[in-house]
């Protein structure tokens, strides 16, 4: 188990630190503005941008489509931020926080803005693939703990016979082909976390307060587990903040996790 232990410690390191915005971040193309509204209008619509650098009269900015609808000349360019910057080299899961409350960041690469990160680039692979990494991890501490917890198989008395059965029948399979692991390694994602219900006092350890906002934790982590495995809309039925914010508790439930 402390082998296990260290390999979701290690699994969690690699996600938090190997992906970074640049892997998301798409270039950020800037135009040159004279007074003409019409032919930053333009520009926007040809490439499909909801936001556009911007150089007028030397200084470098950016406009907002939905802004310039409502205007009936340029007008001031919008300039960057402090707050609206990030390092291309920031880890990825460093990014989450900022897309919960902002729609959009600018990235910087070296002492340039040359790229630009959206919510919308939350469903490209990279994103995805960290996502699913970090509840696999937590899956991976689930067993851990199911394993210090009922020893000898006895975590067969809380499971109904038919999640038992599918789980026989996987570790039949593995065994015919000289994979064989332990019987409890076979069991699903719903399973394990049905399994820690039982343990009032580990709950406890790990942040929850009550059987209720475990369960209601675990119902959306499996739902968007679904959504991953199954290429689906991340946002269908949710929302980015939501989204982030149960990504954002993944991770700091992992920590919890190996404490324990």
């Amino acid at each position: 188990m402390e082998n296990l232990h260290l390999e979701a410690e290690d699994l969690r390191h690699i996600f938090e630190h190997s992906i970074t915005v640049r892997d998301i971040s798409s270039k950020f193309i800037y135009h040159k503005c004279d007074n003409s509204l019409q032919s930053v209008k333009k520009e926007l619509e040809k490439n499909n941008f909801d936001v556009l650098g911007a150089e007028k009269d030397g200084i470098f900015g950016y406009v907002v489509r939905t802004e310039l609808e409502k205007q009936k000349s340029l007008g001031t360019i919008r300039q960057f931020q402090p707050n609206h910057l990030i390092s291309e080299t920031t880890p990825l899961i460093d990014l989450f926080p900022i897309l919960k409350v902002r729609e959009r960041v600018f990235v910087l690469t070296k002492n340039k803005i040359d790229r630009i990160v959206t919510r919308f680039d939350l469903q490209k692979a990279p994103v995805r693939m960290l996502i699913f990494g970090f509840i696999s991890i937590l899956e991976m501490h689930l067993l851990r703990i199911i394993k210090g917890l009922y020893p000898a198989g006895s975590w067969q008395k809380l499971l109904k016979y038919n999640r038992i059965l599918k789980a026989k029948e996987l570790y039949s399979e593995r065994k015919a082909r000289n994979e064989e692991l332990d019987l409890v390694d076979y069991i699903q994602f719903a399973d394990k976390r049905d399994l820690l219900l039982e343990n009032m006092e580990v709950l406890r350890k790990v942040g929850f307060k009550s059987k209720k906002s475990y369960k209601t934790f675990f119902k959306k982590v499996e739902d968007l587990r679904n959504k991953l495995a199954h290429s689906q809309e991340l946002v269908e039925g949710s929302s980015w903040p939501d989204i982030i914010d149960l990504t954002i508790n993944v991770e700091k439930l992992i920590k919890r996790m190996e404490a324990v």
